[in-house]
């Protein structure tokens, strides 16, 4: 099954939609609307045009781990050229539809240095170190997800265990956005990439997985964020992949914003 990007696109050179015109849906393939979890976030990435007005770019979901600190998936922030050029800012929205925010913020993408396309280390030859911190100017409520101790994914899932996936992306290839929904899912340490975390095929009914929309959403253990959302297939069944948080190259870009000593 081709792998793919989780985010979704909402603009090109010929058109833009207005973020109260953007579609409504699901999110998280077989799963079920999240109303507990409001640390997740909606991150849309917004980019300056020359003519001075900002345009929806890529729609993606983040974790708030602290007022103003929400983290999201590095290729959230990827455009091709001119748009690559242009002024880019993240609009994070809080609440179980982004539609309808309960809480909103502008904010600034600062990339993993280690985030590279291709690299080794890169799951299905996408990328490794996945990962985006996003610096909101105003601060979002609580509660706020909590950070893996160095090494705790590692040991957790180095044989396949129980995570609960959440996110704001497709409930099916091409429903649009909407809601925050989350499902249970089974994830492993990545053999061919192990700064990931591996969520194969569902094996129980009960069982979801991520989509389109979900980059940056959470792979969770109780209130703890393991791992970011990074790939999944196509057709949005599975198999996919989650960055890890726990690792001594994500934790070290993280302690620039967080005490991540636990």
């Amino acid at each position: 099954m081709p792998m793919a990007s989780l985010r979704t696109l909402w603009i090109s050179l010929l058109a833009a939609l207005a973020l109260a015109a953007a579609p409504t849906a699901s999110a998280i393939v077989d799963g079920s609307p999240d109303s507990e979890r409001d640390y997740v976030v909606f991150v849309g990435q917004q980019v300056q045009s020359p003519d001075g007005v900002w345009n929806n770019a890529n729609a993606c979901s983040g974790v708030l781990v602290a007022p103003t600190i929400v983290l999201t998936a590095a290729h959230c922030t990827l455009l091709p050229p001119p748009l690559s050029s242009w002024p880019q800012r993240a609009v994070v929205r809080q609440g179980e539809n982004f539609m309808a925010p309960e809480a909103a913020a502008f904010g600034t993408y600062d990339l993993h240095p280690g985030f590279c396309i291709g690299c080794a280390g890169a799951p299905e030859g996408f990328a490794n170190n996945d990962l985006a911190v996003v610096v909101l100017s105003s601060p979002l409520p609580g509660p706020y997800a909590n950070l893996p101790k160095l090494g705790f994914a590692g040991k957790h899932f180095d044989k396949e265990k129980k995570l609960v996936a959440v996110g704001y992306g497709l409930s099916a290839p091409g429903t649009g956005l909407g809601t925050r929904r989350s499902a249970q899912a089974s994830a492993i340490v990545a053999a061919n990439a192990p700064n990931f975390l591996f969520l194969p095929v569902p094996s129980k009914k009960k069982y979801g997985t991520v989509c389109v929309g979900d980059s940056g959403g959470a792979a969770l253990v109780g209130n703890t964020l393991v791992a970011i959302h990074s790939i999944g297939d196509d057709a949005c069944g599975g198999p996919s992949y989650a960055y890890r948080l726990d690792t001594p190259e994500a934790q070290s870009f993280l302690s620039k914003y967080l005490d991540v000593r636990g």
